[in-house]
């Protein structure tokens, strides 16, 4: 559960970085791409959902955040090794 929230809040400081950036017109949304190593009824999918669906909503569609699992992405022993 702690994993969640820090995840949670990592994402929600992502988020104000690239808007303190100052971006200029750009052509399309900003599409960030989030993976997890939970499953599917994880409550972190869930919460990674509705994350999503909260920073399209407060940026009008400029930022579009794509939830995956992170089997999805790469292979698990890749993202293991990369990230252990």
């Amino acid at each position: 559960m702690k994993k969640s929230i820090v995840l949670f809040i990592v994402m929600i400081v992502l988020v104000g970085f690239l808007f303190a950036a100052g971006q200029s017109e750009s052509k399309g949304p900003v599409v960030l791409k989030l993976g997890h190593g939970a499953q599917a009824s994880h409550p972190l999918q869930l919460t990674s959902e509705k994350f999503a669906s909260i920073v399209k909503e407060k940026t009008e569609g400029r930022v579009d955040i794509q939830v995956f699992l992170i089997r999805n992405l790469v292979k698990r022993e890749t993202w293991l090794k990369d990230y252990s």
